[in-house]
């Protein structure tokens, strides 16, 4: 289900022009994908280690190599399509992401911000920190998809090391 803030908008509006194309009978996939992680920086680039509020949020990561398997697994797949959360299968919240993420890069975690000083920065973009997802990707798992990142602690390994 979609929430209503500007990121939620955005995919509605985003997938409404996908129904088009199925419309026409061309097979889609929707892939719902949750933080990406690479070697190279995507997300990382930017993450420090810090607990945002109570840490208590659910954020829904996956390993980019992962993310290029499911695409190339769905392709060779004609049975596939619709709506896919592209995400690892363990979800983490964010405390234990920065617990983790600061264990991979050696450093202590820093500091814990409070909500309401990002939402006072922020303003509605704060709502792209503590928007709570615990998405799983059922559907790839049932079409027999096999990640080589479950876990955020062996994502972080692989990126780290």
């Amino acid at each position: 289900s979609f929430g209503n803030d500007f990121l939620a908008q955005v995919t509605r509006e985003w997938e409404r022009e996908i129904l088009n194309a199925e419309d026409l009978n061309i097979r889609t996939i929707r892939l719902r994908t949750g933080i990406v992680l690479g070697k190279r920086g995507g997300a990382l680039k930017k993450m420090k280690p810090i607990i945002l509020g109570n840490g208590s949020q659910w954020m829904s990561w996956i390993h980019l190599s992962d993310v290029v398997n499911f695409i190339q697994f769905a392709l060779e797949r004609e049975q596939i399509r619709g709506v896919y959360n592209l995400t690892a299968p363990n979800p983490v919240r964010n405390r234990e992401f920065t617990r983790l993420l600061a264990r991979a890069l050696k450093i202590p975690i820093v500091f814990r911000v409070p909500q309401i000083l990002i939402e006072t920065i922020l303003g509605e973009m704060a709502s792209l920190l503590f928007n709570s997802c615990k998405a799983i990707p059922r559907c790839a798992i049932q079409q027999g998809f096999e990640f080589s990142f479950k876990t955020l602690d062996a994502a972080l390994k692989d990126i780290y090391t």
